[in-house]
């Protein structure tokens, strides 16, 4: 129980531990510095002086513990009439390890917001990372293409002149074959670019299906010349299609190749094509050891 005004002129003299003024505090030195903290003091009197006369005030402060030892209180102070005077019942709590929490998360809190910004600006150079490797490889798949396809060119041209001799068609089988296992990397690189750029579209033309096939055709002729293997292509000049021929050059180059690897020497490899309604079906079919190995693709 305080006598608010006994207290403004008295604060500096005693009180015991709990706060209430008792007949030992008129000693000076044993005052209400053993409750409030030095420096907090002009500030919990400002709060008495300027309380409300009827409602209860709350606010916290630095405090002394009967240790000594500074900690943090919850001050309440409730106004009351007490032997017909104005007074306010004081009420302390510690407070000290919530203040800790408090200050804990806050720290935890910009710790976090620390990692997530840290995170962020991680993200953005990976972004910026794989944006740049996506460039790489668009722009060397470009690059490289170009002379593969001038190399199995002209190897092809070669490979149709009958005063080459047997050895050097040899070494013209082995420049096809590596060129061309070349090629379908950089197709795969490609477009494993363009896939994850999200940049992939289909780029559909009218394409003679004849055409295609005759020159995915070229890119096996030694293996199927070496195999001899029957290779027949029956597809009318007038088929086409709308496809993006680079995509649709890889499937046919798919099945072919799977065509010739799994066909017996001697063996025969169809490739036909034909409109049924709306729909372009194309056929391939070839021999093989067992009845389950025969492929035949329809596409609409």
């Amino acid at each position: 129980l305080l006598d608010c005004k006994e207290f403004l002129r008295r604060h500096h003299q005693g009180a015991d531990p709990r706060g209430r003024i008792s007949r030992s505090s008129k000693r000076p030195g044993r005052g209400w510095n053993r409750l409030i903290y030095p420096d907090e003091i002009m500030y919990v009197m400002d709060k008495l002086q300027n309380r409300d006369s009827v409602k209860t005030v709350k606010f916290e402060t630095i405090a002394l513990h009967s240790n000594g030892k500074k900690v943090y209180a919850d001050i309440s102070i409730t106004p009351i009439k007490y032997l017909n005077k104005e007074a306010a019942l004081m009420f302390f709590r510690d407070i000290t390890e919530r203040k800790r929490f408090e200050q804990e998360l806050i720290l935890a809190k910009e710790k976090t917001e620390d990692s997530i910004k840290e995170l962020k600006q991680r993200e953005a150079d990976l972004t910026g990372l794989l944006k740049l490797k996506d460039q790489f490889i668009s722009l060397v798949s470009h690059d490289l293409k170009v002379p593969f396809q001038s190399i199995l060119g002209y190897a092809s041209l070669l490979s149709a002149d009958e005063s080459i001799s047997q050895k050097n068609k040899k070494y013209l089988v082995n420049i096809l074959e590596a060129s061309h296992s070349q090629l379908e990397y950089i197709d795969k690189l490609l477009n494993l670019a363009y896939l994850e750029s999200g940049k992939f579209e289909l780029q559909l033309k009218p394409e003679r299906l004849s055409q295609l096939v005759n020159d995915t055709y070229k890119y096996f002729y030694f293996k199927i010349k070496k195999k001899k293997i029957t290779f027949n292509i029956s597809i009318p000049d007038d088929l086409i299609l709308r496809v993006d021929q680079p995509l649709f050059s890889q499937v046919l180059n798919n099945l072919i190749n799977n065509a010739v690897k799994f066909t017996k020497s001697n063996g025969i490899v169809s490739v036909s094509g034909y409109i049924d309604g709306s729909n372009s079906i194309i056929c391939l079919l070839y021999t093989s050891p067992s009845p389950r190995d025969r492929t035949r693709s329809r596409m609409p």
